[in-house]
């Protein structure tokens, strides 16, 4: 897909990467094989809720994605792991809500961090969230530059 896309579109292509795979790292290696210059990670994981009462899928197409807070944690490991597999920036996404969510995701690799589902709720959180970041790596003594995939440096 992403080559197809890439003969028709010389500029920017941003690929978003599905989580519901075996080995993400492999899609990503794929995905910038074939001419994408960002990856994002992740998409929704593929869910199904139950109706309590009937005990049936809730949702008529019987799944759908998940996507917030509860997602977090995996797509941190999304991104930790693409960071190290991968030569374009990382754009990292799943349950942003804090300053602390931002600083994690980039600590992981992301160059970039998108508030979803949380900013549907919240229209003006990016803004904060941007406010915000400047002022917790000042707090850090960190530059954006030092915390994108700091997680990786061992001591």
């Amino acid at each position: 897909m992403v080559a197809a896309v890439r003969r028709a579109w010389p500029g920017l292509l941003v690929a978003k990467l599905t989580p519901n795979v075996a080995d993400i790292t492999a899609i990503g290696q794929a995905a910038e094989a074939a001419g994408a210059n960002v990856l994002a990670a992740v998409n929704t994981y593929k869910g199904l809720v139950l109706d309590r009462q009937t005990l049936k899928p809730y949702l008529g197409n019987v799944t759908g994605g998940l996507s917030g807070p509860a997602i977090k944690p995996l797509a941190l490991r999304a991104v930790f792991e693409l960071f190290d597999k991968v030569a374009v920036p990382i754009i990292g996404m799943g349950g942003v809500s804090t300053v602390g969510d931002v600083l994690e995701f980039m600590a992981c690799g992301a160059k970039v961090v998108a508030v979803g589902s949380a900013g549907l709720r919240d229209p003006g959180l990016g803004t904060r969230l941007a406010a915000g970041l400047d002022a917790a790596l000042d707090d850090r003594g960190l530059t954006l530059d030092g915390l994108v995939g700091s997680a990786h440096i061992t001591n």
